[in-house]
């Protein structure tokens, strides 16, 4: 059981250094998301409209970006549940 528990934790250290790895390759994106962000204050002979068109798409996007990574820390929360909850259960 010790072995199955110590492999199951290397993989899970494995998944979180590609997560890692991931979340480092899209430190680009969010610089250029604030550097649009800066944008918002307009282009010259841009309408109001146009101006608030281009800041709700804006929104969109961060607003997805965002919520992927939501999803992303609440699916390593749960595996480093399951990680702990079996380490407690060897323990005993």
């Amino acid at each position: 059981m010790e072995r199955q528990v110590s492999e199951f934790i290397r993989h899970a250290a494995k998944t979180q250094a590609r997560v890692a790895d991931i979340l480092a390759a899209e430190q680009p994106l969010t610089d250029h998301a604030a550097s649009l962000i800066g944008a918002l204050t307009g282009l010259p002979g841009e309408t109001v409209e146009e101006r608030q068109e281009r800041a709700m798409a804006l929104t969109k996007n961060l607003s997805v970006y965002l919520s992927s990574l939501a999803e992303l820390e609440l699916a390593l929360a749960d595996q480093m549940e399951i990680i702990l909850r079996e380490w407690n259960n060897q323990e005993e």
